[in-house]
């Protein structure tokens, strides 16, 4: 491997690795053009520069790199390809995976696209723990194998969320994008079993994601200081935000995409709402994007429960009388 730089004593990075981290162009080109090899793996990690780039979502360095000939399916010590890297970040709506496939596309470079790391994990199951519902979608749009996938196990999901987030809007976003990552596979006809619906459960009871908020107003939604700028919080071409509130689960469903909850819970003009209605809107929303999943999955047990002796829609009509605590 041709190096041209020399070996930083303080990070165990060269100067070409920080430029990749650091998303500095102009002087990985430089490095480039002088003969650094873009395969050059960092000694302790194994890590390529395109992992440090990917990592950071430094799409012009990727671009760079992959042009003068890195590999986008070499491994790293623990390995993980970069399409295992783009599958562990936090942002999904940034594109990188789909500017990464076309960049190895116009290479006419064929992707590993389930390529498993040591533990075993494809960047599949990576982008279904991390709740990247696009790059669900996009992965299998690709053909990542839905025949022999297997829904990442409770554990996964705890090393992954060991310090949920305690922003309130972010709470909205989470479960949107748990919700919309089981649609995504879901369209695909792969369906989960009642333990992976629980993991799900779970998840949402660990992250304290339905906890109604402790000076909880059940008339909060009819306060004149509430009404007036939920009105004109648009959520979608049909909905305000006043019109949302005060739709049931089923109407919600047909009417709100996972992908406006999302929206909602980085809008400027919903986190200026006070406080106390922003945390009773998560709070309400969250509940109602979720009833359709927990009904769902928690109809069978439900019949067992009753020896099968009740009729589904009877079952299904208790289930709507529940909220998801």
């Amino acid at each position: 491997m041709k190096r041209v730089d020399k070996l930083s004593k303080e990070f165990d990075m060269t100067q070409f690795y920080m430029a990749c981290v650091a998303n500095l162009g102009s002087l990985v080109w430089e490095y480039l053009s002088r003969g650094q090899d873009p395969n050059c793996l960092v000694p302790k990690t194994g890590d390529a520069p395109l992992h440090l780039a990917l990592a950071d979502g430094n799409v012009r360095v990727v671009e760079l790199l992959i042009k003068n000939g890195a590999n986008p399916n070499l491994a790293n010590e623990q390995g993980s390809t970069p399409l295992h890297v783009i599958c562990t970040r936090d942002n999904d709506d940034d594109e990188s995976i789909d500017r990464f496939l076309k960049m190895c596309d116009d290479k006419s470079i064929t992707l590993e696209l389930d390529a498993r790391d040591k533990l075993g994990r494809t960047p599949l199951q990576l982008a279904v723990v991390h709740s990247l519902p696009r790059a669900v979608d996009v992965l299998l749009a690709r053909g990542a194998d839905i025949a022999s996938f297997e829904f990442p196990t409770a554990a996964y999901f705890v090393e992954r969320f060991k310090s949920p987030s305690s922003s309130i809007a972010s709470k909205l976003a989470s479960v949107s994008r748990v919700l919309a990552v089981v649609r995504n596979l879901e369209k695909t006809g792969f369906k989960l079993d009642q333990s992976d619906a629980l993991i799900i459960m779970n998840y949402f009871d660990w992250c304290r994601l339905l906890d109604k908020p402790a000076d909880f107003e059940e008339n909060w939604y009819q306060k004149e200081e509430f009404v007036g700028k939920a009105f004109s919080l648009v959520i979608n071409s049909w909905l305000s935000l006043l019109d949302l509130i005060q739709l049931k689960p089923k109407d919600a469903e047909n009417l709100v995409d996972y992908t406006d909850y999302c929206e909602l819970s980085r809008s400027e003009e919903f986190s200026k709402l006070p406080v106390k209605y922003v945390e009773a809107c998560v709070w309400h929303l969250c509940d109602t994007m979720s009833s359709g999943f927990f009904q769902r999955y928690a109809l069978e047990p439900l019949r067992e429960q009753m020896h099968q002796r009740v009729r589904i829609r009877c079952c299904e009509k208790i289930l709507e009388q529940l909220r998801n605590q």
